[in-house]
């Protein structure tokens, strides 16, 4: 774990100091800053109702540490690519990357996680009274190693709406619906997220969130987690971000803490 910890810290910290910086302009400066504030789907489990734009790709790294079951997980880089077609619709692929899980008496195991392609579609934009609101089909596909891999083919879709408040305040939450493929079989897994977010000074950001699954497992039980966090803007193209949380309920990660970056960058792939 060591040896991964170091070579993933390495890469993204090359993205921070050295990729960044070259995205990191001024709005006058970039092309980009047209679009305005950098709205990311990280590092929060909320999902936001922003598109990315016309001509856009956006990409969004991580890495997160957890503890759950006695057995402590490492992930990364969690990879999240978008790009826009259109002011209402992007396209999506995600993936949580290299996963390594060391357990009891030292025992470890390592693998990559499955893939998934998606779509955001814009329904509705945000009004004086209502909030945006946003679909989001998935699949995810069976390219992950057998231990981390669910083996078969598993859609899902997410509901995402936000809402700014006064004072520098918003709200956003998500309502998800999965097919999951499990060693009994089909499981439809429910999860719900509430997060507020407030502007911080200096360009950092704070937000707060709690997100539940139903069922957790095949057990049937359920898990609700808290987890907080803090962005901080690189010019107007870029992100940094931390995170921690723990689970409220006897299931879900004991504990998690984990970090990561965003970049935008304009494209001429699909037009503006």
């Amino acid at each position: 774990m060591e040896y991964t910890w170091s070579k993933t810290a390495r890469t993204l910290t090359t993205l921070v100091f050295v990729v960044a910086p070259a995205f990191a302009q001024s709005p006058a400066e970039s092309p980009a800053g047209a679009l305005g504030e950098l709205i990311t789907d990280r590092p929060d489990f909320t999902e936001s109702s922003e598109v990315v734009g016309s001509g856009v790709f956006q990409f969004e790294y991580g890495m997160t540490l957890d503890h759950e079951s006695r057995a402590v997980h490492f992930s990364g880089p969690e990879l999240l690519v978008r790009t826009g077609i259109g002011k209402r619709f992007e396209l999506r692929f995600s993936g949580d990357g290299l996963v390594v899980e060391r357990a009891l008496r030292n025992s470890r195991a390592r693998g990559f996680f499955d893939v998934d392609f998606g779509a955001k579609i814009s329904v509705r934009g945000e009004s004086r009274f209502l909030p945006s609101f946003s679909l989001i089909p998935a699949l995810s596909l069976p390219t992950g190693s057998r231990n981390f891999s669910s083996l078969g083919y598993d859609p899902s879709i997410k509901v995402a709406y936000s809402k700014g408040l006064p004072a520098g305040f918003s709200i956003a939450g998500n309502v998800n619906a999965a097919s999951l493929s499990t060693p009994g079989g089909r499981l439809v897994q429910e999860s719900y997220s509430w997060s507020v977010a407030h502007s911080l000074p200096a360009g950092f950001g704070g937000y707060w969130e709690v997100f539940g699954f139903t069922p957790w497992d095949e057990e049937g039980s359920q898990a609700w987690i808290a987890n907080s966090g803090v962005t901080h803007g690189l010019g107007a193209n870029a992100q940094v971000d931390v995170r921690a949380g723990r689970r409220l309920t006897a299931s879900g990660p004991d504990w998690f803490f984990g970090f990561g970056l965003a970049i935008r960058q304009p494209s001429h792939l699909f037009g503006r």
